[in-house]
Protein backbone atom coordinates (compact mmCIF):
# COMPACT_ATOMS: atom_id res chain seq x y z
CA UNK A 1 0.00 0.00 0.00
CA UNK A 2 3.19 2.10 1.30
CA UNK A 3 4.00 1.93 -2.97
CA UNK A 4 0.47 2.54 -4.00
CA UNK A 5 0.99 5.52 -2.45
CA UNK A 6 3.87 7.17 -3.73
CA UNK A 7 2.72 5.96 -7.19
CA UNK A 8 -0.49 7.86 -6.34
CA UNK A 9 1.51 11.34 -5.16
CA UNK A 10 3.63 11.50 -8.58
CA UNK A 11 0.68 10.75 -10.60
CA UNK A 12 -1.24 13.47 -9.27
CA UNK A 13 1.94 15.17 -9.33
CA UNK A 14 2.72 14.65 -13.00
CA UNK A 15 -0.77 15.07 -13.78
CA UNK A 16 -0.23 19.15 -12.31
CA UNK A 17 2.60 19.92 -14.55
CA UNK A 18 1.94 22.33 -17.09
CA UNK A 19 -2.02 21.81 -16.26
CA UNK A 20 -3.90 25.68 -15.61
CA UNK A 21 -4.81 25.83 -12.07
CA UNK A 22 -8.33 25.48 -12.61
CA UNK A 23 -8.11 22.19 -14.64
CA UNK A 24 -7.89 19.15 -12.98
CA UNK A 25 -8.38 16.70 -16.16
CA UNK A 26 -4.92 15.28 -15.55
CA UNK A 27 -5.69 14.75 -12.18
CA UNK A 28 -8.91 12.89 -12.48
CA UNK A 29 -6.99 10.38 -15.27
CA UNK A 30 -4.26 10.23 -12.88
CA UNK A 31 -6.73 9.16 -10.33
CA UNK A 32 -8.85 6.74 -12.42
CA UNK A 33 -6.04 5.17 -13.99
CA UNK A 34 -4.51 4.80 -10.05
CA UNK A 35 -7.64 3.38 -9.51
CA UNK A 36 -7.48 0.79 -12.24
CA UNK A 37 -4.05 -0.09 -11.47
CA UNK A 38 -4.98 -0.78 -7.14
CA UNK A 39 -8.17 -3.08 -9.15
CA UNK A 40 -5.64 -4.78 -11.04
CA UNK A 41 -3.39 -5.51 -7.81
CA UNK A 42 -6.41 -6.38 -5.75
CA UNK A 43 -7.47 -9.37 -8.13
CA UNK A 44 -4.20 -10.59 -8.37
CA UNK A 45 -3.00 -10.97 -4.93
CA UNK A 46 -6.68 -12.52 -4.61
CA UNK A 47 -5.68 -15.09 -6.73
CA UNK A 48 -1.83 -15.56 -5.03
CA UNK A 49 -3.75 -16.02 -1.65
CA UNK A 50 -5.76 -18.59 -3.10
CA UNK A 51 -3.10 -20.60 -4.81
CA UNK A 52 -0.92 -20.18 -1.63
CA UNK A 53 -4.08 -21.56 0.52
CA UNK A 54 -4.39 -24.41 -1.50
CA UNK A 55 -0.52 -25.07 -1.52
CA UNK A 56 -0.68 -25.36 1.71
CA UNK A 57 -3.49 -27.63 2.61
CA UNK A 58 -2.27 -29.56 -0.07
CA UNK A 59 1.46 -29.93 1.88
CA UNK A 60 -0.68 -30.42 5.17
CA UNK A 61 -2.16 -32.90 4.36
CA UNK A 62 0.58 -35.07 2.92
CA UNK A 63 0.18 -34.44 -0.30
CA UNK A 64 3.31 -33.16 -2.59
CA UNK A 65 3.38 -29.85 -4.50
CA UNK A 66 4.01 -31.06 -8.12
CA UNK A 67 5.44 -27.24 -8.84
CA UNK A 68 8.78 -28.55 -7.62
CA UNK A 69 8.36 -27.45 -4.24
CA UNK A 70 9.42 -23.84 -5.06
CA UNK A 71 7.10 -21.83 -2.51
CA UNK A 72 4.93 -22.02 0.58
CA UNK A 73 4.81 -20.11 3.35
CA UNK A 74 3.76 -21.85 6.52
CA UNK A 75 6.97 -20.69 8.67
CA UNK A 76 8.92 -23.38 8.71
CA UNK A 77 11.32 -21.95 6.07
CA UNK A 78 10.21 -22.93 2.78
CA UNK A 79 11.23 -22.87 -0.75
CA UNK A 80 11.57 -19.40 -2.53
CA UNK A 81 9.47 -19.24 -5.12
CA UNK A 82 10.74 -18.23 -8.99
CA UNK A 83 9.59 -14.82 -9.98
CA UNK A 84 12.71 -14.30 -12.58
CA UNK A 85 11.32 -12.90 -15.94
CA UNK A 86 8.02 -11.97 -13.97
CA UNK A 87 7.10 -8.55 -13.85
CA UNK A 88 8.55 -6.58 -10.40
CA UNK A 89 4.98 -5.58 -8.86
CA UNK A 90 4.36 -10.08 -9.26
CA UNK A 91 7.28 -10.85 -8.01
CA UNK A 92 6.86 -8.91 -4.69
CA UNK A 93 2.81 -10.25 -4.66
CA UNK A 94 4.04 -13.94 -5.22
CA UNK A 95 6.99 -13.67 -2.11
CA UNK A 96 4.55 -11.99 0.03
CA UNK A 97 1.98 -15.01 -1.22
CA UNK A 98 4.89 -17.30 0.17
CA UNK A 99 5.54 -15.96 3.18
CA UNK A 100 8.40 -13.59 2.35
CA UNK A 101 8.06 -10.47 3.57
CA UNK A 102 11.34 -9.11 3.91
CA UNK A 103 11.53 -8.17 0.29
CA UNK A 104 14.93 -5.65 -1.09
CA UNK A 105 15.08 -4.07 -4.31
CA UNK A 106 17.71 -3.32 -6.61
CA UNK A 107 18.30 -2.10 -10.62
CA UNK A 108 19.82 -4.36 -12.01
CA UNK A 109 21.66 -1.87 -14.62
CA UNK A 110 23.43 -0.75 -11.24
CA UNK A 111 22.71 2.96 -12.03
CA UNK A 112 20.73 2.88 -8.68
CA UNK A 113 17.32 3.71 -9.29
CA UNK A 114 14.37 3.63 -7.62
CA UNK A 115 11.55 1.08 -8.10
CA UNK A 116 8.57 3.24 -8.00
CA UNK A 117 6.58 2.29 -10.55
CA UNK A 118 6.77 -1.68 -9.73
CA UNK A 119 4.46 -2.28 -12.96
CA UNK A 120 7.31 -1.09 -14.94
CA UNK A 121 10.05 -3.38 -14.42
CA UNK A 122 11.10 -7.28 -14.41
CA UNK A 123 13.09 -9.51 -12.74
CA UNK A 124 16.34 -10.13 -13.65
CA UNK A 125 17.53 -12.16 -10.74
CA UNK A 126 16.76 -13.21 -7.17
CA UNK A 127 18.56 -14.04 -4.00
CA UNK A 128 18.54 -16.34 -2.47
CA UNK A 129 17.55 -18.73 -5.74
CA UNK A 130 14.16 -20.60 -6.47
CA UNK A 131 13.47 -23.56 -4.26
CA UNK A 132 16.50 -22.62 -1.88
CA UNK A 133 14.84 -23.28 1.64
CA UNK A 134 14.45 -20.15 3.72
CA UNK A 135 12.87 -18.77 6.54
CA UNK A 136 9.77 -16.59 6.43
CA UNK A 137 12.61 -13.22 8.16
CA UNK A 138 15.40 -13.78 5.37
CA UNK A 139 15.52 -10.92 3.28
CA UNK A 140 14.96 -11.62 -0.21
CA UNK A 141 16.69 -9.37 -3.13
CA UNK A 142 15.25 -8.61 -6.26
CA UNK A 143 17.12 -7.01 -8.80
CA UNK A 144 14.94 -5.75 -11.91
CA UNK A 145 15.29 -3.81 -15.30
CA UNK A 146 12.94 -1.51 -16.41
CA UNK A 147 10.87 -2.47 -19.27
CA UNK A 148 12.25 -1.16 -22.87
CA UNK A 149 16.02 -1.04 -21.55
Amino acid sequence: MKRLLIVAVFALAASACGEEQGSTSGQEQATRELREAQKDLRTERRKLRAEGRKRRKKESSGGSDDSGGSAGGNGSGEGVPDVEGKDHQLAQDTMQAAGFYNISEEDATGQDRLLINDRGWTVESQSPKAGTRASPDRTIVLRSRKDGE
